[in-house]
């Protein structure tokens, strides 16, 4: 019996160790990947409060779309259910046709 509970023993203090360890990796790893610096303008808050409830700012660097292009996808996301006020919706559209015209 005192061999069982010495390896019941070594493993509770290994899964504990492991649980640390993974979440210091998904820390530093995750913040990491989602680093896009926007730049400053009217619109982005707006873009990091509502766009980044479901998306990934990285995620819109990956597309080229017409100013047209950005207004009917916000407006869509609109239609799905992001929380953004329509008269914001152009303001926001503009932003992002503005800001990653200057990506690319």
């Amino acid at each position: 019996m005192n061999l069982n509970s010495s390896s019941k023993a070594r493993f509770s203090d290994r899964v504990p160790r492991a649980l640390l360890l993974s979440a210091v990796v998904l820390c530093f790893v995750f913040p990491a990947r989602s680093q896009i610096q926007l730049p400053d303008g009217n619109g982005k808050q707006d873009l990091e409060r509502v766009c980044t409830l479901c998306h990934e700012l990285d995620e819109l660097s990956k597309v080229n779309f017409s100013p047209a292009d950005w207004g009917y996808l916000v407006e869509r996301m609109v239609a799905y259910g992001a929380p953004l006020p329509k008269d914001r919706v152009p303001v926001v559209a503009e932003y992002l046709a503005r800001a990653f015209l200057l990506l690319l």
